[in-house]
C-alpha cells in the first residue's frame, strides 16, 4: 500500500472543499434579499443556478464560488 503524496492530498482537498464552498455560496446567495440584488444589478436566480451547478464541477466550481465570495458578495453587503 502506498502513502498519499502531496499532489494527491491537494487534489483530495480541492474536490472536498469545492462542493462545500459552493453549497455555502448557494445558501449565502439565497439569504440575501432581492432588493440588494436589484441594487447591485445582479440576477439572483442566475447566480443561485450557477452556484448550484458548480457544486458538481470540481475545481471549476471552486473558481465560481471564489468569484461569488470575492466579487459579488461584497457588493451585496454594501447595498
Amino acid at each position: 500500500m502506498s502513502s498519499i503524496g502531496p499532489v494527491e492530498l491537494i487534489i483530495f482537498v480541492v474536490f472536498l472543499v469545492s462542493p462545500l464552498l459552493s453549497i455555502g455560496a448557494v445558501i449565502d446567495a439565497l439569504m440575501k434579499p432581492d432588493t440588494r440584488w436589484a441594487t447591485t444589478d445582479q440576477n439572483k436566480t442566475a447566480w443561485v443556478v450557477v452556484l448550484a451547478v458548480s457544486i458538481f464541477l470540481g475545481p471549476f466550481g471552486l473558481a465560481i464560488a471564489i468569484v461569488y465570495f470575492a466579487s459579488i458578495r461584497p457588493k451585496l453587503k454594501q447595498a
